[in-house]
């Protein structure tokens, strides 16, 4: 009898067992960032601006075990050029692969890339970087990312100030979170990041978290920055970054000290 009792247990976890055991391929940010990244990048097709409409391209893409796209195939679209943005923007996202017994597997994922005029036009407004289209010289033909070392020439913030530097931006435009002011919060977040052809950022991952709402705000942070793209045999690169943000309390006032950037990942 004990042994019927096993078996029906058994039979009750094995669905919970199998999700556990089974994860789909996702980006490498989190939704809220990667939908962030797809407003920020997106190029809309005249009609979409004309009428100021809603539309959306449905793509579902073919992952590899490595987390690199081997096929791209359009489910539903509006506009042919779109559809070629819509596509360059899926295979810009790095990709985590499905996982099997926590082994990397094949699979397939859809991703659906919003052309809201509405909310475009709100990211307008934010305080978000915006793109920069007069950069030289132009930008290279390939997609692959590169680290610091393999560059003629680093990225680099650009500000409207000349004089202005990396850590006066950070200090002067970052605020310390009210939670993490009450709750005497304070450490480092490293955050890791893509700085794209067009000078944003994108794939941003929080590293060293310090919570309080820490993250976050080095987050809106580093989206307000537009950088100038590394640089790679006269033409504009995909490039790795990282960025240590300290939060400090002082007595009297609050600190937030960033340290440096770099290409640990």
């Amino acid at each position: 009898m004990k042994s019927y009792y096993i078996l029906a247990l058994f039979f009750l976890l094995a669905p919970a067992l199998s999700a556990q055991l089974s994860e789909e391929a996702r980006p490498l940010s989190d939704k809220s960032l990667t939908n962030t990244y797809l407003l920020q990048h997106l190029v809309f097709p005249d009609e979409i601006i004309d009428k100021k409409g809603r539309e959306e391209v449905l793509l579902r893409l073919s992952i590899a075990e490595d987390g690199t796209i081997t096929a791209i195939e359009t489910l539903k679209t509006f506009n042919e050029e779109a559809t070629e943005t819509a596509k360059k923007l899926a295979q810009n996202i790095i990709w985590l692969p499905a996982l099997k017994n926590a082994r990397p597997i094949k699979s397939t994922v859809e991703i659906t890339i919003p052309f809201h005029f509405r909310d475009y036009k709100k990211l307008e407004r934010s305080d978000l970087a915006k793109i920069s289209y007069n950069l030289k010289p132009p930008p290279s033909k390939s997609e692959n990312i590169f680290n610091f070392a393999a560059l003629n020439q680093a990225p680099y913030p650009i500000f409207k100030d000349s004089t202005m530097t990396l850590n006066t931006y950070i200090y002067k435009n970052l605020s310390y979170p009210a939670q993490a002011f009450r709750s005497s919060i304070s450490g480092k977040v490293v955050l890791e990041f893509v700085i794209e052809k067009n000078g944003l950022p994108s794939n941003i991952v929080v590293k060293q978290s310090v919570g309080g709402g820490c993250d976050q705000e080095a987050i809106r942070i580093l989206q307000s920055i537009r950088w100038m793209p590394g640089l790679k045999n006269d033409s504009l690169v995909r490039t790795r970054n990282s960025l240590d943000i300290y939060f400090k309390l002082g007595d009297k006032r609050q600190q937030a000290i960033p340290n440096r950037q770099g290409t640990n990942f």
